[in-house]
């Protein structure tokens, strides 16, 4: 009787054991799939704001290129919008490439 109850108890738990190892197996293949579809979406992402960082630094320098090739009087504000526009797209710029380079998918 108690051997019949000790072999019981001990398939018992393999059976729990083998429940387990399956159910981890399937949240780390689920975890796995999330992490690759994440990964997808951060790299669209960063491109958005590459495009976006790089709309910064060329408009304001192609305006001042077209307003100086016709002649126009610029006011020296403008100049300072143009420097922190162009500012915050390389630093937009540096912050999607060098911070996130170590990030793996």
């Amino acid at each position: 009787s108690l051997l019949k109850r000790s072999a019981a108890f001990k398939e018992d738990a393999c059976f729990h054991i083998q429940h387990t190892c399956d159910s981890m197996r399937s949240q780390i293949r689920h975890l796995k799939d999330d992490i690759h579809c994440t990964s997808k979406e951060l790299e669209w992402i960063l491109a958005s704001l590459v495009g976006v960082a790089l709309f910064l630094i060329i408009a304001p320098l192609l305006g001042i290129y077209i307003n100086n090739s016709e002649g126009e009087y610029v006011h020296w504000h403008y100049f300072f919008r143009d420097l922190f526009n162009v500012a915050f797209g390389v630093m937009a710029v540096a912050i999607a490439i060098f911070l996130t380079a170590p990030l793996k998918g």
